[in-house]
């Protein structure tokens, strides 16, 4: 599956974590938080994520991520 200008196989696995909370609409705080590191580990992320794909900004990433299908989000009720 391809996001942009990288396959799905080029993001790692952490991206990915950090991908799908985007998603869900979280802030850089927040995701931090819910994954346990540091804000800066997370803008880091998303902006190594913002050049693999070729993607203008985080809300480009996220949009066309939902649109691809490559994260699925929880259900609300399922989440820790």
């Amino acid at each position: 599956m391809e996001l942009g200008l990288a396959k799905s196989a080029e993001l790692t696995t952490r991206e990915l974590e950090v991908l799908r909370e985007m998603t869900g609409g979280y802030t850089n705080e927040e995701i931090a938080e819910r994954l346990f590191m540091s804000v800066n580990t997370v803008k880091k992320h998303i902006m190594s994520m913002i050049e693999k794909t070729g993607f203008r900004n985080r809300t480009e990433l996220a949009v066309r991520a939902r649109e691809s299908g490559i994260v699925i989000l929880e259900r609300a009720d399922e989440r820790i």
